[in-house]
């Protein structure tokens, strides 16, 4: 149990490298300064699964780790 946590959660689609993705994005809230954040990025590929799953506290480095997932691409 986390009692002074605030948590809240999206859902969306996202186009990486041509294709689309399922997105679920969760915010932990630990004080006005501090948000975990968790991303999730999945899709069928015939009939494997593909999820991503993006972790960070650190705003800066997590626009790294995105801009680096954004621009993957697919063969």
């Amino acid at each position: 149990q986390m009692p002074n946590v605030k948590i809240d959660s999206t859902s969306s689609i996202a186009t990486i490298g041509g294709l689309e993705f399922t997105v679920f994005e969760i915010n932990l809230h630990f004080s006005d300064v501090t948000t975990m954040k968790f991303l999730m990025y999945s899709r069928l590929f015939g009939g494997q699964e593909l999820t991503i799953n993006l972790m960070f506290i650190d705003e800066k480095e997590g626009k790294k780790l995105l801009t680096s997932w954004r621009n993957s691409t697919f063969k």
